[in-house]
């Protein structure tokens, strides 16, 4: 699976997608096919456990958040918060003070899937 993210590269075959052969080196390519990487080991893989909840759920698109290479706090932690909302993800503290690891077990896997759907995947 990491090699169809572009994680690893393949030991052998192809990817084809929508019946193409598709040529796929890193996340950032799989990302533009809509193919997203849901790792079973979310908390070593998946998040960031000292971030919060809003810092972990929008890593996937810090581009939409960015400006010149420089990540908008600010901007990052309100679309966190409205993406949190959306999923309906309950938590103790969605943007600013709680780590994602110190909160309820089933949350950490709950935002590493939700971060998932940022990109509309297939």
């Amino acid at each position: 699976m990491k090699a169809v993210f572009g994680l690893n590269p393949p030991d052998s075959g192809k990817i084809f997608l929508h019946a193409q052969e598709v040529k796929i080196d890193n996340p950032a390519k799989a990302l533009e096919h809509g193919i997203a990487y849901l790792s079973e080991e979310r908390d070593a893989e998946g998040l960031i456990l000292d971030f919060p909840i809003a810092g972990n759920i929008t890593l996937a698109n810090l581009k939409k958040y960015s400006r010149r290479s420089l990540v908008r706090y600010t901007r990052r932690t309100i679309g966190g918060i409205k993406q949190i909302d959306q999923l309906q993800i309950k938590a103790v503290s969605a943007a600013h003070h709680e780590p994602v690891g110190e909160q309820a077990e089933s949350i950490p896997g709950q935002v590493s899937g939700d971060r998932c759907k940022n990109h509309h995947p297939r």
